[in-house]
């Protein structure tokens, strides 16, 4: 049976809705929203901007042409919304990274089909309103994807992601240089006799650097646990000079896919993604793993988070401001969020989400200016059966001093 809300509780609700209103925020160390409408929205990449807000990339099959578009949403330091933009034509375009421009404005990568089958990688750019500005597409025949998106030195973009190679019929990673306006100043292809796919990269002192998986069938490379398999896949840091010519790949982990790379202050990298269990026990589930390196690739330190009977992936990670590292992914059906201290001894680790019809995805992370973190990411309702962009704002230890209303703007 239904109850009413009492008549002490009914200030406190409308004190909440005037506030979500105003956007003001509740009385509360860090927050929770939903973006988007009535089809699936997904976020995959957050940066803090320099208005103190925050700025998330991802893909809206709400809005825009509702077949899956780029989508920006831009949100004050409160996460509530500033305006949202959208881009793509009659076909499927996803939007993976965003990072802020030397005008404020914003540039964002992802993929687009221009309508003859094949995929394209894309970066768009556009003004601090959200208004558009310019846009590129990379790319021949075949498909060719960029997840992997950072801001050069030289005012220009680095794009990473992976390309269809038509003599093997394989996948190679994926460099396009461009200057400031998007233009494309070169592009390389990048082999090493199995399957390669970029999804990160970096600056660096005189190149770049990328992360992503490699596999390897066999034949190539013999490794005994691989034998009933057949091929071997693990995490991979390529590093290249200027010109994005390779000078040294390095491999890490068994079965393995990496997923974010960061540049650390010390001069080497740490990634994150995933490990898979034991192969020969179908229960084991895969788990959140991560290695950090020295300039030269070399492995200083892994860290394999475990949740037995629950898969877990690390999405995303930043050093933090301390010199520890924050990571962010999901366990099981929550987002998780996960921090270490320099050395990769963890230290806490924060679930959100994943309750009841819910089920959700942790992607981007990034330190807020104000302390603690935001995260973005993806969350279903089985209600609804469809997804939302989902963030959060936490304090400093992982809390967003909740439980309020989790509030949903467009």
């Amino acid at each position: 049976m239904k109850t009413s809300i009492s008549a002490a509780l009914l200030p406190i609700v409308l004190m909440l809705f005037v506030l979500a209103l105003t956007g003001c925020p509740p009385s509360s160390t860090g927050w929770v929203r939903l973006h988007g409408g009535d089809g699936s929205d997904y976020g995959y990449s957050v940066q803090q901007t320099t208005d103190g807000g925050y700025v998330f990339a991802g893909t809206t099959h709400s809005y825009g042409t509702f077949n899956g578009d780029l989508y920006l949403v831009k949100t004050n330091a409160n996460g509530y919304i500033s305006w949202y933009y959208t881009y793509g034509g009659f076909d499927f375009e996803h939007g993976y990274r965003v990072v802020q421009a030397d005008d404020g404005g914003y540039v964002m990568a992802g993929t687009t089909s221009p309508g003859a089958g094949d995929v394209n990688a894309c970066l768009v750019k556009v003004s601090a309103t959200g208004a558009f500005e310019w846009d590129h597409t990379y790319g021949g025949e075949g498909d060719d994807l960029a997840m992997g998106l950072a801001k050069c030195s030289d005012g220009g973009y680095v794009l990473a992601g992976s390309t269809e190679n038509s003599q093997d019929e394989t996948y190679d990673i994926y460099l396009v240089k461009t200057d400031e306006f998007g233009a494309e100043e070169w592009s390389t292809q990048i082999d090493y006799g199995g399957y390669e796919m970029a999804t990160s990269v970096v600056e660096t002192p005189n190149g770049y650097a990328v992360c992503g998986e490699r596999i390897a069938i066999l034949g190539d490379e013999k490794i005994d646990s691989d034998l009933l398999l057949g091929y071997t896949e693990r995490f991979c840091l390529v590093r290249t000079d200027a010109s994005g010519n390779p000078k040294w790949m390095k491999e890490y982990g068994e079965f393995s896919a990496g997923m974010d790379l960061v540049r650390t202050a010390d001069g080497g990298y740490i990634i994150a993604g995933a490990s898979a269990g034991w192969l020969a026990d179908p229960l084991e589930e895969d788990n959140g793993f991560a290695v950090k390196t020295d300039a030269d690739g070399n492995l200083a330190w892994s860290l394999e988070y475990e949740s037995p009977a629950e898969r877990c992936w690390l999405r995303g990670v930043k050093q933090t401001s301390d010199g520890g590292y924050v990571f962010a992914g999901d366990q099981g059906n929550a987002v998780l969020l996960l921090r270490c201290d320099e050395d990769g001894v963890q230290e806490w680790s924060r679930r959100f989400g994943g309750t009841g019809s819910l089920r959700s995805e942790g992607a981007g992370v990034v330190e807020s200016a104000t302390g603690g973190y935001c995260v973005v990411g993806s969350q279903y309702n089985g209600s609804t059966d469809d997804w939302s962009m989902y963030t959060i704002k936490t304090d400093a230890n992982g809390n967003t001093g909740l439980p309020l209303p989790v509030l949903w703007f467009p």
